[in-house]
């Protein structure tokens, strides 16, 4: 890693926000998961109200259900992790 690089996400640990580089990194893999996974996530939420508008009531599915849990309890991890 070039050295400017390197002394960003030291000064990143020093500050508290992260413990080790590791988690640093394993935050950017979180978030750019996010980034691509929330659109979909939103685009499908969306859609399924809009079918029980039209449709008179589609149930909204388990799967969908723990995917929102999942992803609210990633973004609870990340904001607690940013405030440090």
């Amino acid at each position: 890693m070039p050295d400017p690089l390197g002394e960003f996400v030291q000064t990143e640990i020093a500050r508290g926000h992260f413990e080790g580089a590791s988690e640093y990194f394993r935050s950017l893999v979180r978030e750019k998961v996010l980034q691509q996974s929330g659109p979909a996530l939103e685009t499908e939420l969306l859609h399924r109200l809009d079918q029980y508008e039209t449709e008179g009531g589609v149930p909204v599915n388990d799967t969908l259900w723990d995917q929102l849990k999942q992803r609210r309890k990633r973004l609870s991890r990340d904001t607690s992790h940013a405030n440090r």
